[in-house]
């Protein structure tokens, strides 16, 4: 949970994956841009990451944003964020889960990594 402002320091964009004809009968992937959000953004606890593994799901990462009704989050969309090192993150939501089921917040569960 983002317990104090400070926590929702990092900008992370949303992206969703889209297929585009390509003319040959196949398609060609095209990511979108969903939104641009603050966040907060942890490691993953080595429980988190047990238990997702007890899913068959790779985790790495905790990713807290606030709730908004415009904004769709699913599994499988791809999140970029800025590191403290100037290094460009990226990641794949694994799992959204409603924080505290009052609809302030949502928990994205997100492993660093190609599309599985």
């Amino acid at each position: 949970m983002a317990g104090q402002i400070g926590d929702m320091r990092w900008r992370v964009t949303l992206y969703n994956a889209e297929r585009v004809d390509d003319g040959a009968g196949g398609f060609a992937r095209s990511d979108g841009v969903e939104a641009t959000r603050s966040a907060s953004i942890r490691p993953a606890t080595p429980r988190e990451v047990s238990a997702a593994a007890k899913l068959e799901q790779r985790l790495t990462h905790v990713v807290t944003i606030r709730w908004e009704s415009t904004l769709i989050v699913r599994q499988g969309q791809r999140i970029r964020w800025q590191d403290r090192g100037a290094r460009i993150r990226e990641a794949y939501v694994e799992a959204v889960q409603d924080q505290g089921e009052d609809g302030r917040f949502w928990v994205l569960y997100v492993r660093e990594g190609g599309p599985l």
